[in-house]
């Protein structure tokens, strides 16, 4: 009997032991299971996500997230870039090499405050740009200060247009020449360009239009 007794107690705990290494053994697998199910989840997530700038993007469709800055020395090359091919757009002829001459009036001008520009990154890709030339006439009736703001290089990328980018851009040039106590903002708009202006409460102007900062908020 005594020696039953042992073997029932040993067999006892023989079994406890598999049961223990049993449920270890399922806790594992349970464990990586979900381990391998998160990974396929983040997996199909970041693909799924890849699929969608692609997709978005054919579209006319952005999806990445569009941030502003303003325009510094380091980005003039991309810069002068997108306002030559704005100017080939908007059909200029190419009969010399802007693109010095560019360089030094952005430069100078950035230097001593009469030009500003913001500009729309995705990341790091400049996706559109926009610039604000500050001059001085003697004061008139219409523009008592005689400070004007010349707006200009009002352009945005292809797969980025009709996303609100240029109505962000223009905004806040045009606050800068508010700013700067311009009584006028003034740009000889394309056609492409007219809707924008209109919207935002230019008026026609002769062969210009114009946007009057005084009063406004």
């Amino acid at each position: 009997m005594y020696w039953n007794r042992q073997f029932y107690s040993k067999q006892g705990a023989d079994s406890a032991g598999f049961g223990a290494s049993c449920l270890r053994f399922c806790a594992r697998m349970v464990l990586f299971y979900f381990s391998f199910l998160s990974y396929n989840v983040r997996e199909s997530n970041e693909h799924f996500c890849s699929i969608m700038r692609v997709t978005g993007r054919n579209r006319g469709t952005v999806v990445m997230a569009v941030q502003y800055r303003r325009l510094t020395e380091n980005d003039l090359d991309t810069f002068i870039e997108m306002r030559i091919r704005q100017l080939r757009e908007e059909g200029a002829t190419e009969e010399i090499d802007l693109k010095p001459a560019l360089f030094d009036y952005y430069k100078r001008h950035m230097a001593d405050g009469t030009f500003v520009s913001w500009l729309a990154v995705d990341g790091e890709k400049i996706v559109g740009t926009s610039g604000m030339s500050f001059v001085e006439k003697p004061p008139y009736f219409s523009c008592p200060s005689g400070k004007i703001g010349l707006l200009s290089s009002m352009y945005t990328a292809d797969e980025y247009r009709r996303q609100g980018i240029a109505k962000a851009l223009l905004t806040r040039v045009v606050e800068e020449a508010r700013e700067y106590g311009c009584g006028c903002v003034q740009i000889t708009a394309s056609d492409m360009g007219v809707l924008l202006y209109t919207d935002f409460g230019f008026v026609k102007n002769g062969n210009f239009m114009q946007y009057k900062c005084e009063g406004k908020p």
